[in-house]
């Protein structure tokens, strides 16, 4: 079920009906057309030229019924009228403006198409949809706008738009738990793993855009790791991975013992991916030269903003502890792999477990292509008493706007950026 909403950018019409008779002269004399000829007399840029368009529209304005149409004339001020008074116009006054073509009331009229796509046979009342679009204007007259300007670069374009129930959108875009994130790193959320429902900041994009581009280096480096390379953490970043591990529930305070093997897991993560140092080519030139991952580390990574953590440490381990969580599988991998000798096995793989195991796994989801999703902007419909079920503070979309609607249980009306929706739901 799909619905089009037509968007005027403006509603200023200069048809012939519009248009009404102008006397030849007014009660002081002045002639429009002898006033109009001589403005085709002279420069634009001339004095005369403003002196004279500006008596022809005060001879206008004096002619101008009372029941016209009328807008309010943005350049008043050009004209000589005081800065603050409006000055209303007819569409014959501005037919005859001196500034006519550099107005910006005088454009032709931008059809806008918003076609709203529902998910499956779910379709809020029309009447309640385009609340989201209607506002009242300038003049208090209710027209319709974009709701996506200022959050979309295809405001106030032509394109599609798609609307779907919370319920529906809930089961679709899984969240993880989000319980341990600051409110504030998940306000500055960027988008969401679409597999493990993770939260993403903008160092999470570009890590998996790497992982993705890198992805048989990362599998090598895995499957050929030999513990023996590894070089253990600092001082300063194990008491970090300390203080992350307690606080998402890895390990418990109670459980110092498996502090060492804690330290040992993320000292052989961190060499991992410090060995992925090859271009995607296979040569030392490209995108990711020697050092690629040290590149990345090295990045900005301001707290709760760029990354979900409220302080800093270096950032290979803060890049470590993200691909814990974004890429389960590869520390699964990373376990296969491992020396099975070492003493720290057994409570590394305790640890890891816990890791991974706290990190839902979506299987509808989970064969899908597309992994990362960006936080869409939405417009919630919804009844006064569904306004408690509603998180203003979700990684799965970014509600820009509240809309008090007569609905049998909350919509969101999402601009999909570009994105292909389809690709995520299936509406057959």
């Amino acid at each position: 079920m799909s619905l089009t909403i037509i968007i005027n950018e403006s509603n200023f019409e200069l048809g012939i009906s519009s248009f009404r008779e102008i006397r030849d002269k007014d009660s002081t004399g002045l002639n429009s057309g002898a006033l109009l000829m001589s403005m085709l007399e002279y420069d634009h840029n001339s004095v005369e030229y403003k002196l004279t368009a500006a008596a022809l529209q005060n001879n206008l304005l004096k002619q101008m019924s009372s029941d016209a149409k009328t807008y309010i004339c943005p350049h008043s001020e050009w004209f000589g009228h005081p800065p603050r008074d409006e000055i209303k116009v007819d569409a014959t006054v501005c037919r005859f403006c001196g500034i006519k073509k550099r107005c910006i009331l005088f454009r032709p009229v931008k059809r806008i198409e918003l076609t709203i796509r529902g998910y499956r046979n779910e379709f809020p009342p029309q009447e309640e949809l385009e609340k989201c679009f209607a506002i009242n204007d300038t003049r208090g007259e209710n027209s319709k706008i974009d709701p996506f300007v200022g959050f979309s670069l295809e405001a106030n374009l032509s394109r599609d738009l798609y609307v779907i129930s919370k319920s529906s959108f809930d089961s679709l875009f899984i969240q993880s738990d989000t319980s341990k994130y600051h409110p504030t790193a998940l306000h500055n959320a960027i988008g969401f793993e679409l597999r493990t429902g993770t939260p993403l900041w903008p160092i999470d994009q570009r890590f998996l855009q790497f992982r993705l581009e890198m992805k048989h280096y990362f599998n090598r480096a895995i499957s050929n790791y030999e513990s023996s390379k590894n070089k253990m953490i600092s001082e300063v970043e194990y008491l970090f991975v300390i203080k992350i591990a307690l606080k998402w529930g890895w390990i418990s305070p109670s459980e110092k013992h498996l502090f060492p093997a804690l330290r040992h897991l993320f000292g052989e993560l961190t060499t991992i991916l410090k060995q992925i140092r090859t271009s995607p080519n296979g040569s030392n030139k490209g995108n990711y030269t020697l050092g690629g991952i040290e590149k990345l580390s090295n990045s900005s990574m301001k707290p709760m903003v760029d990354i979900p953590f409220s302080e800093n440490c270096t950032g290979i381990i803060e890049l470590a502890l993200r691909w814990t969580q974004l890429c389960p599988h590869d520390i699964e991998q990373y376990l296969v792999h491992c020396n099975k000798e070492h003493q720290t096995f057994e409570d590394k793989k305790m640890i890891v477990r816990r890791i991974t195991g706290e990190v839902k796994k979506l299987e509808p989801l989970a064969t899908r292509e597309l992994s990362y999703w960006p936080r869409l902007p939405m417009v919630v419909l919804a009844r006064e008493e569904h306004l408690p079920l509603i998180n203003l503070n979700t990684t799965t979309g970014r509600v820009i706007d509240l809309v008090i609607a007569d609905v049998s249980e909350p919509f969101y009306l999402i601009d999909p950026l570009g994105n292909k929706i389809s690709r995520v739901w299936n509406d057959d």
